[in-house]
């Protein structure tokens, strides 16, 4: 047995028996774990990925990548900024005719305004650049857009399950796009104005509106292409959405749990009666709701989180509206809490209007339940309609923080052999997981806190810590994605005190390095998570060391916990419900403040054309004509190109003759400087019968500039020495200021700008060779007749 042992390399196998007191029944699994090292290590030593693996280095590399990733979202946000900047109109535009001119007079107008749709209609270019992202509803659309407006490149829809059909048409016939978007399994469109019988029970109370097909549901139905985003934000507990996700969703919203274990939904059973006869209310319900608010925001430690209020049909809606009025009357320190300066004030709301609000506690009052005889009917408003479970699911996730279920009715109260209705039903069930928790729903085992690991490198982290004396959950969450392992606070037993993320199945599961390394860890940590993570390769060569850093960051947590204890929690997070203005600031002052700080517009200070000015005098004007002249007249002409260049011919000819004293320049002047012209270092560009001589560094097709007259009378040049690019920039400056102009008053205000007051037919004809090489540059466009800048 020995020599067989030793042809098969067990030597130090058989040393750790003979020598080190190995026990015999030890052998196979002292063999197993040398077999199982020496394989990995061969595998880990094949495989660059693992061996080049230094746990440092790689969180270096997420620590560089989320500082990139922070920085390359800053610089889009300011990329969009700039190029909607670069948009908006430059300058103090006046001009009546042009778009802004009109909006500013509109502006100025103390009364008579043009009504909104017909300034919209007289500003089409304007406006995209003004706001090009207009915020509507469909009604506003067909309102205050014409049917000839141009198309949006994109129209996106918004709670689009609430949105008729009838309704989106017009708006998606106004954009080259749509994206759709809603949740098929929230509010339906309904109708007011017709009621209904939907049978099965509803309540007369609440037969008043009729669901409509929406146009996300004929999107749907016609199999347009599908998005689904499954990572949910709202709630800070996972409790508050599990029974959405687990009833509506089929588990698969992607949802973070908390590190509180204390469920984020609780139970209030009101001993009441629902009065079904006479006022469909039930008013010790409604009694205890509102003593509840008048208990939080009389609570420095709760008033600040913002309070919603729903309730399952209208008259206790009312019923609740009427007493809180009598709470505020009789304890105004609460009324900042429902005024409309508050960021988020107190609402009350029915099922059929709270979709679209959030808050972060919410408190239900169910209202029925049974009556002054002890029976309970069957009738629960819009909840026995088809589409009941849609408004239930609406309501229970609205809140950020919290719910808080007032009711006299119980889960057990609900006899679904007497009713058809899904809503109900559900009804039956969100009861039920509101007094028992989430061992109410089918699937308890994923929403338990005693979970399983996933893999035998958790097992091993887990069994170590609790070796140690921690308490540690697996598994913590109720969705797809889970905290790997948690310990609990040992001094307070409802809270978590550090999250331990391994490199195992959720790590591998996400798509996206900034899924997998960022946006996850970043949502934890907003929800109050510390978390810690163990690399395999280091848990596997350093098992020791890795659970010292571990025992390191549970103690670093703990003493953080003691920090906020001794600090208090920073009054940043109370901001929700707080009122926007503080007491005794006038809104007239505070108004005053914010224009006082805006930076004054300044007009650009434009550039003034500069002659060259005669510094000598080179010979007579018989000189000028004689051959020995050329190279001094030909350096001159370099000269005067590069002063004044772009400039033209006659220009040139008179600047260089008055070195020659030529009084009057005549055919012969201009011939003579034309012809050295061509063999001077200058850039000859002739158009339309035109010369004008260019500085060999500047390009005509890429020229940007303009010069405007100065005090000097050299500095003005006639109309046809204009270069017609210089006249096409000016241009489109005007266009800068106004956006569009009708083409007369374009060159109207061209020719002011550059210096002329009036305008002939020879201004007139040169300010239009401006503008017809602009619109031929692409600057701009001809829309009949009216100049628009593109």
């Amino acid at each position: 047995m020995r020599r067989e042992a030793l042809t098969l390399n067990l030597q130090p196998l058989i040393d750790a028996y003979e020598t080190q007191g190995l026990a015999t029944e030890k052998l196979p699994e002292t063999f197993a774990r040398g077999y199982y090292q020496w394989w990995c290590d061969a595998v880990i030593g094949a495989e660059p990925a693992l061996c080049e693996f230094f746990s440092s280095a790689f969180e270096d590399k997420i620590r560089q990548f989320k500082k990139i990733d922070d920085r390359y979202t800053l610089l889009t946000r300011k990329e969009i900024q700039a190029r909607v900047a670069t948009k908006l109109p430059k300058g103090q535009a006046n001009n009546p005719n042009s778009e802004m001119g009109l909006l500013r007079r509109q502006l100025q107008m103390q009364r008579a305004h043009l009504p909104v749709r017909a300034l919209i209609q007289k500003i089409p270019n304007l406006l995209p650049r003004l706001k090009p992202c207009l915020l509507m509803s469909p009604i506003s659309v067909a309102q205050y857009l014409d049917p000839s407006h141009s198309a949006f490149d994109l129209v996106i829809f918004d709670e689009a399950s609430q949105i008729p059909v009838w309704d989106a048409v017009g708006a998606i016939a106004r954009g080259k796009e749509a994206i759709i978007v809603g949740d098929p399994k929230q509010l339906p469109p309904t109708n007011f104005f017709s009621r209904t019988d939907s049978g099965d029970g509803a309540d007369a109370d609440d037969g008043i509106v009729e669901d409509m097909e929406s146009i996300l549901d004929d999107c749907i139905a016609a199999q347009l292409p599908e998005r689904h985003l499954n990572w949910h934000y709202r709630s800070r507990h996972e409790s508050l959405i599990a029974f959405s996700n687990y009833h509506y969703y089929g588990n698969r919203l992607l949802t973070f749990p908390s590190p509180h274990q204390e469920l984020g939904v609780s139970f209030r059973h009101v001993a009441g009666e629902y009065d079904k006869g006479k006022s469909r209310t039930n008013r010790a319900e409604a009694t205890a709701v509102v003593d509840e608010v008048l208990h939080r925001l009389l609570d420095p430690q709760k008033s600040g989180l913002s309070i919603g209020i729903v309730t399952f049909s209208q008259a206790q809606q009312m019923l609740i509206d009427d007493l809180l009025e009598e709470a505020r009357r009789k304890n105004p320190e609460i009324e900042p809490y429902f005024a409309d300066g508050a960021a988020e004030p107190v609402f009350v709301k029915n099922l059929e209007n709270v979709q679209g609000d959030e808050r972060d506690v919410i408190l239900f009052s169910i209202c029925y339940g049974p009556d002054a005889t002890g029976r309970v009917s069957m009738n629960f408003g819009p909840m026995n309609r088809d589409g009941g479970e849609r408004r239930l699911n609406v309501a229970i996730t609205r809140a950020r923080q919290e719910v808080l279920v007032f009711s006299t009715l119980r889960a057990e109260h609900i006899d679904l052999s007497k009713t058809r209705s899904k809503g109900v039903a559900d009804l039956k069930c969100f009861l039920d997981y509101a007094e028992r928790g989430p061992v109410a729903i089918a699937e308890r085992r994923s929403t338990e806190t005693e979970g399983e690991c996933e893999s035998p490198f958790e097992t091993q982290i887990c069994d170590a810590l609790r070796e140690k004396g921690y308490t540690v959950h697996p598994q913590v969450g109720c969705s797809g994605y889970r905290i790997d392992l948690a310990i609990v606070d040992p001094e307070r037993p409802g809270r978590y005190l550090l999250g331990i993320e391994c490199d195992g199945a959720n790590y591998h599961r996400s798509k996206t390095a900034r899924d997998r390394d960022k946006l996850r860890e970043s949502i934890l940590i907003g929800l109050g998570w510390t978390i810690h993570r163990v690399w395999s390769t280091d848990w596997w060569e350093r098992p020791n060391e890795e659970l010292a850093r571990i025992e390191t960051a549970i103690e670093a947590a703990r003493q953080k916990v003691h920090t906020q204890k001794t600090v208090g929690e920073p009054a940043a997070q109370w901001l929700a419900a707080a009122p926007s203005l503080t007491s005794g600031t006038p809104v007239a002052e505070v108004h005053q403040g914010a224009l006082s700080q805006r930076p004054l517009v300044q007009e650009p200070v434009l550039p003034v054309y500069e002659p060259l000015t005669v510094r000598e005098i080179r010979g007579t004007p018989d000189d000028f004509y004689d051959a020995n002249s050329d190279s001094s007249i030909r350096t001159l002409i370099e000269t005067v190109a590069n002063k004044e260049g772009p400039v033209s011919l006659d220009l040139v000819a008179r600047r260089v003759a008055e070195h020659w004293k030529v009084g009057r320049v005549t055919s012969r002047t201009v011939r003579r400087i034309e012809g050295l012209a061509d063999k001077a270092d200058v850039k000859v560009v002739r158009e339309g019968g035109l010369v004008f001589l260019w500085p060999p560094s500047q390009d005509p097709k890429t020229y940007s500039l303009f010069r405007i007259a100065g005090e000097n009378e050299n500095s003005k040049r006639d109309a046809e020495c204009l270069p017609p690019q210089e006249v096409a920039n000016a241009a489109l400056y005007v266009l800068e200021q106004h956006v569009s102009l009708p083409a007369v008053d374009l060159v109207r205000e061209t020719a002011r700008l550059l210096g002329y007051q009036r305008t002939g037919p020879i201004v007139e004809k040169a300010m239009m060779r401006g503008v017809e090489l602009l619109l031929r540059k692409g600057g701009a466009k001809d829309e009949q007749g009216v100049i628009v800048q593109k």
